[in-house]
Protein backbone atom coordinates (compact mmCIF):
# COMPACT_ATOMS: atom_id res chain seq x y z
CA UNK A 1 0.00 0.00 0.00
CA UNK A 2 1.24 3.56 -0.95
CA UNK A 3 1.30 6.76 1.29
CA UNK A 4 -1.08 9.61 0.16
CA UNK A 5 0.98 12.63 -1.06
CA UNK A 6 0.86 15.09 1.18
CA UNK A 7 -0.33 18.42 -0.15
CA UNK A 8 2.04 21.33 1.83
CA UNK A 9 -1.03 23.98 1.42
CA UNK A 10 -3.22 22.29 3.62
CA UNK A 11 -3.20 23.68 7.06
CA UNK A 12 -5.33 21.58 8.89
CA UNK A 13 -7.55 18.47 8.02
CA UNK A 14 -10.64 18.28 11.22
CA UNK A 15 -10.11 14.56 10.87
CA UNK A 16 -6.61 14.04 11.34
CA UNK A 17 -6.60 16.77 14.05
CA UNK A 18 -8.85 14.32 16.24
CA UNK A 19 -11.13 17.14 16.32
CA UNK A 20 -14.59 16.59 18.46
CA UNK A 21 -17.01 15.80 15.48
CA UNK A 22 -19.49 17.87 17.03
CA UNK A 23 -18.37 20.78 18.03
CA UNK A 24 -18.69 24.18 16.08
CA UNK A 25 -15.47 25.11 13.84
CA UNK A 26 -15.03 29.49 14.11
CA UNK A 27 -13.34 31.50 11.26
CA UNK A 28 -14.08 34.55 10.15
CA UNK A 29 -14.52 36.37 7.08
CA UNK A 30 -13.38 40.04 6.72
CA UNK A 31 -15.14 41.44 10.42
CA UNK A 32 -17.35 39.09 10.53
CA UNK A 33 -17.99 36.06 12.16
CA UNK A 34 -19.42 32.30 11.17
CA UNK A 35 -19.30 28.66 12.52
CA UNK A 36 -20.20 25.38 11.01
CA UNK A 37 -20.50 22.12 12.69
CA UNK A 38 -16.81 20.52 12.02
CA UNK A 39 -18.42 17.11 11.03
CA UNK A 40 -19.22 19.79 8.01
CA UNK A 41 -15.70 20.52 7.18
CA UNK A 42 -13.36 18.74 5.02
CA UNK A 43 -9.94 20.46 5.25
CA UNK A 44 -8.42 24.12 5.42
CA UNK A 45 -6.32 24.92 2.48
CA UNK A 46 -4.00 28.47 1.95
CA UNK A 47 -5.82 30.62 -0.14
CA UNK A 48 -5.05 30.23 -4.00
CA UNK A 49 -7.55 32.83 -6.21
CA UNK A 50 -10.17 30.42 -7.76
CA UNK A 51 -10.69 30.84 -11.49
CA UNK A 52 -14.12 33.00 -12.33
CA UNK A 53 -17.05 31.86 -13.85
CA UNK A 54 -18.85 33.52 -16.08
CA UNK A 55 -21.85 35.31 -15.36
CA UNK A 56 -21.67 33.59 -11.18
CA UNK A 57 -23.64 35.12 -8.27
CA UNK A 58 -21.53 37.90 -6.54
CA UNK A 59 -21.40 35.75 -3.49
CA UNK A 60 -19.71 32.98 -6.09
CA UNK A 61 -16.19 33.89 -6.39
CA UNK A 62 -14.63 31.15 -9.15
CA UNK A 63 -13.63 27.38 -8.76
CA UNK A 64 -10.37 26.07 -6.72
CA UNK A 65 -8.71 22.48 -6.84
CA UNK A 66 -8.01 21.44 -3.03
CA UNK A 67 -6.93 17.83 -2.60
CA UNK A 68 -8.02 16.72 -5.99
CA UNK A 69 -11.61 18.01 -5.44
CA UNK A 70 -12.58 21.06 -7.58
CA UNK A 71 -15.00 22.84 -5.38
CA UNK A 72 -17.06 26.10 -5.67
CA UNK A 73 -15.98 29.13 -2.86
CA UNK A 74 -18.67 30.90 -1.94
CA UNK A 75 -18.09 34.48 -0.08
CA UNK A 76 -20.22 34.03 3.12
CA UNK A 77 -20.32 37.77 3.62
CA UNK A 78 -21.89 38.39 0.74
CA UNK A 79 -23.81 35.59 0.37
CA UNK A 80 -25.94 35.85 3.83
CA UNK A 81 -25.43 40.09 3.18
CA UNK A 82 -24.02 40.52 6.70
CA UNK A 83 -22.32 43.94 7.29
CA UNK A 84 -18.64 44.05 7.51
CA UNK A 85 -17.23 47.05 8.63
CA UNK A 86 -13.69 46.83 6.63
CA UNK A 87 -12.17 45.00 3.38
CA UNK A 88 -13.18 41.37 3.66
CA UNK A 89 -9.56 39.40 2.93
CA UNK A 90 -9.02 35.92 2.02
CA UNK A 91 -6.14 33.98 3.65
CA UNK A 92 -8.05 30.28 3.73
CA UNK A 93 -10.20 28.32 1.86
CA UNK A 94 -12.38 25.93 4.06
CA UNK A 95 -13.47 22.82 2.04
CA UNK A 96 -17.08 21.98 3.04
CA UNK A 97 -18.35 18.01 2.55
CA UNK A 98 -20.99 17.41 1.15
CA UNK A 99 -22.14 16.56 -2.96
CA UNK A 100 -22.35 20.00 -3.76
CA UNK A 101 -18.86 20.40 -3.82
CA UNK A 102 -18.24 24.23 -1.81
CA UNK A 103 -15.58 25.84 -0.15
CA UNK A 104 -15.89 28.96 2.08
CA UNK A 105 -13.26 31.93 1.92
CA UNK A 106 -12.27 32.91 5.19
CA UNK A 107 -9.83 35.51 6.20
CA UNK A 108 -8.49 33.18 9.68
CA UNK A 109 -9.45 30.42 11.25
CA UNK A 110 -9.68 29.97 15.60
CA UNK A 111 -8.42 26.77 16.99
CA UNK A 112 -11.38 26.75 19.39
CA UNK A 113 -14.19 24.43 18.47
CA UNK A 114 -17.26 26.11 19.82
CA UNK A 115 -20.01 24.22 21.26
CA UNK A 116 -23.54 23.47 19.76
CA UNK A 117 -25.16 24.50 23.41
CA UNK A 118 -23.60 27.55 23.11
CA UNK A 119 -26.35 28.68 20.32
CA UNK A 120 -28.79 31.38 22.16
CA UNK A 121 -31.11 32.38 19.26
CA UNK A 122 -32.69 30.79 16.11
CA UNK A 123 -31.47 31.70 12.51
CA UNK A 124 -31.83 35.13 11.38
CA UNK A 125 -31.93 34.07 7.33
CA UNK A 126 -32.08 30.76 4.96
CA UNK A 127 -28.68 29.50 5.59
CA UNK A 128 -28.50 30.35 9.48
CA UNK A 129 -28.81 27.78 12.02
CA UNK A 130 -28.71 29.90 14.64
CA UNK A 131 -26.20 32.50 16.70
CA UNK A 132 -23.62 32.51 19.50
CA UNK A 133 -22.99 35.53 21.65
CA UNK A 134 -19.56 35.56 22.68
CA UNK A 135 -18.08 39.24 24.10
CA UNK A 136 -20.53 41.14 22.57
CA UNK A 137 -20.05 39.44 19.33
CA UNK A 138 -22.63 37.98 17.15
CA UNK A 139 -21.31 34.44 15.37
CA UNK A 140 -23.95 32.84 12.87
CA UNK A 141 -24.06 29.33 12.89
CA UNK A 142 -24.54 28.54 9.43
CA UNK A 143 -26.50 25.33 7.37
CA UNK A 144 -23.98 24.27 5.00
CA UNK A 145 -26.77 22.42 2.97
CA UNK A 146 -28.29 25.61 2.56
CA UNK A 147 -25.57 27.48 1.26
CA UNK A 148 -25.80 26.47 -2.46
CA UNK A 149 -29.46 27.01 -3.03
CA UNK A 150 -28.77 30.52 -1.36
CA UNK A 151 -25.93 31.49 -3.64
CA UNK A 152 -27.61 30.90 -6.72
CA UNK A 153 -31.48 31.59 -5.93
CA UNK A 154 -33.10 33.41 -8.71
CA UNK A 155 -31.00 31.65 -11.23
CA UNK A 156 -31.51 28.69 -12.77
CA UNK A 157 -28.93 26.05 -12.29
CA UNK A 158 -28.87 24.63 -15.81
CA UNK A 159 -30.33 25.51 -18.76
CA UNK A 160 -31.40 23.35 -21.72
CA UNK A 161 -30.25 23.58 -24.96
CA UNK A 162 -31.94 22.52 -27.53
Amino acid sequence: MTEPIENPTILDSPETAGADRGGLYLFSSGHVKFAIFDADVATVAEWRPPTPLPHAPPAVLGVVSIQGRMLTVLDPVTLLEASDNGKSTSGLIVALRGDEQLALAASNKSDELLNESEIVSDGTGPAVLGVIKRNEESISVLDVKQLFALAIRGRERRQRQF
